[in-house]
């Protein structure tokens, strides 16, 4: 009987030297762009910036995706024309990130902002 998908799982083992990669199975056509530390210091930078009363849209993010893979020269399939990820891969992001949370930045005055922070 044997298992036909081994000899597959070796040979990509062998090209990537990469146990997690070679294992991974994936579901549906798409391919995730960033490796798990990539989304994992993309989420991290987000919740940095909301963290400063600094929060992103979806659009933003969707830039910032775009930005990260074209200047860190990782193929990607975003759209060139308008220089930003898709929303599938943004709803898969949240998905795989559940704590971050993306809406329309709300102003917060600078009495509130002062008594937020810590006091040295």
């Amino acid at each position: 009987m044997g298992f036909p998908h081994v000899p597959c799982l070796i040979k990509k083992y062998l090209t990537t030297q990469n146990i997690e990669e070679a294992t991974e199975k994936k579901l549906g056509r798409f391919k995730q762009i960033f490796t798990k530390d990539q989304e994992l210091e993309l989420a991290a930078y987000v919740k940095d910036i909301e963290s400063r009363f600094f929060g992103l849209t979806t659009k933003d993010m969707r830039i910032l995706a775009f930005d990260l893979a074209d200047k860190n020269n990782i193929k990607h399939n975003f759209d060139t024309g308008k220089k930003m990820a898709g929303r599938i891969w943004l709803e898969k992001i949240i998905k795989r990130n559940p704590e971050l949370s993306l809406r329309k930045p709300e102003a917060t005055s600078a009495a509130r902002a002062s008594g937020l922070t810590k006091l040295l």
